[in-house]
């Protein structure tokens, strides 16, 4: 299992549930808050998300770099969670927009490992870490700006995958449910979770 604790992403060992185990624990200069992250199928891959900033303001600009307010992509190796690579939202949103990797899930797509990642009012992006090195964007959706700053954080919290939809909280407009179209996603739409 992996853990995002604020300050350290953890790599534990749950071979007894009951009494979980730290392998490792890391620290990145680069990550500022570890908020969540999502295993691969195989479970040789983490994405850690970086909420930096929580939420309260626009990390989605070129002046935070491209490593900051990310995705951060970790290979789990027999020596422990080695750096693989980023991802970082390519549009650069207003400074009015509150915009941070947040909450996202695994896209169930044989043999590759795509995520759906909220971005708050960055809106969502599904994300291709088949290779973590180069990660790519495989589609996105996002709304127009509220047209003025809100007070606290707004836009999508958070995005889960469900049988070949997304369904994205957003903390003002509500639910969004955004349906995966391309043949790509064809076995996400039929996804057997019977075994959930």
């Amino acid at each position: 299992a992996v853990a995002a604790c604020r300050g350290d992403g953890l790599l534990l060992s749950i071979a007894d549930p009951l009494a979980p185990v730290v392998l490792q624990r890391v620290r990145d200069p680069a990550v500022a808050f570890w908020h969540s992250g999502i295993l691969d199928h195989t479970g040789s891959t983490v994405v850690f998300q970086d909420e930096l900033g929580d939420g309260f303001i626009n990390t989605c600009s070129p002046s935070f770099g491209a490593d900051r307010g990310a995705d951060a992509a970790w290979r789990i190796q027999p020596d422990g969670l080695v750096k693989a690579g980023t991802f970082k939202l390519p549009r650069a949103q207003s400074d009015l927009e509150k915009c941070v990797a947040h909450s996202g899930g695994l896209v169930p797509v044989p043999d590759r490992f795509v995520i759906a990642q909220a971005w708050l009012e960055g809106g969502v992006s599904v994300i291709d870490f088949t290779d973590p090195a180069a990660p790519v964007e495989l589609t996105w959706f996002d709304r127009p700006d509220y047209g003025y700053s809100m007070d606290y954080t707004a836009g999508i919290w958070s995005v889960y995958p469900y049988r070949g939809h997304l369904y994205a909280s957003d903390m003002y407009e509500g639910l969004e449910v955004l349906r995966l179209t391309d043949p790509v996603f064809a076995d996400a739409a039929r996804y057997d979770d019977t075994g959930l």
